[in-house]
């Protein structure tokens, strides 16, 4: 007999008052979805929008899923900053387990990249994002807490260019638990050390936020299709870009 729960869909109601009016994006263990809060909805909130992350992992995922959940959740309580998100709780429906986030418009800077192809971004743009982004991240290394997966999938910038950063799933808070190797990271983005195993640090997040640096100021990526260790036993290293003078070149290497 299949056990199996059906995730939720669009046009689902949750906590009969979440209702999930579009799927943001869907992984092996999780659904994003933008939710109108209909008792906010009914309060008179000019922002009534919220962003819920639901579990979503087949039979026997669970609970890793789950766990990986409610570290998110206890790693983002509490947190307050302008280039962070602000994490409203863990709650439960039923079988339906889910994060709920305030709803922040814009769009992923994942998504700009790939939609400019081979086009550098403006450099005072770029500029801009990686300056919030990085006090963001200063932010979260003063409270003993890793990112562990900059990239620009995890960047959303709004119409005005203000950047937050994104998903702290993976993150890794003062206490790291049963955590002994990296996982879940970008290869792309990931430093040569996270590559061969090491739990990311701080200094492996401001490796990453170089490497989408470099990507939004070239339009392309630092190592291209490969990643780090890749290019270096290929003997490859990233060029300056003619946006950057030697010295600013110098800081992002």
């Amino acid at each position: 007999m299949d056990t199996t729960i059906p995730g939720p869909e669009t046009g689902d109601l949750l906590q009969n008052r979440f209702l999930l009016h579009e799927c943001l994006s869907s992984r092996a263990s999780s659904s994003v979805f933008r939710a109108l809060d209909q008792r906010r909805q009914a309060a008179g909130d000019e922002n009534p929008w919220v962003v819920l992350k639901v579990v979503t992992a087949p039979p026997g995922e669970e609970p890793g899923a789950l766990l990986t959940l409610r570290r998110e959740a206890a790693i983002s309580q509490g947190l307050e900053h302008p280039n962070l998100p602000w994490i409203r709780g863990l709650d439960q429906d039923g079988p339906h387990t889910f994060l709920c986030l305030t709803w922040l418009p814009g769009e992923s800077l994942g998504k700009i990249l790939d939609q400019r192809g081979s086009r550098p971004m403006i450099r005072v743009q770029s500029l801009n994002i990686v300056e919030g982004i990085g006090h963001a991240l200063t932010y979260l290394h003063g409270l003993g807490i890793t990112h562990a997966d900059v990239k620009p999938g995890n960047i959303l910038v709004s119409t005005q260019g203000h950047a937050t950063l994104l998903d702290l799933g993976v993150a890794l808070g003062p206490d790291n638990g049963d955590r002994v190797s990296a996982h879940g990271y970008t290869p792309q983005y990931a430093s040569p050390e996270v590559l061969n195993g090491a739990l990311p640090t701080p200094a492996d997040d401001l490796f990453s936020l170089a490497c989408v640096a470099y990507r939004m100021l070239c339009g392309r990526r630092a190592f291209g299709e490969n990643n780090a260790c890749k290019a270096a036993a290929n003997g490859e290293r990233p060029e300056r870009p003619d946006t950057l003078s030697p010295a600013q070149w110098r800081a992002l290497d």
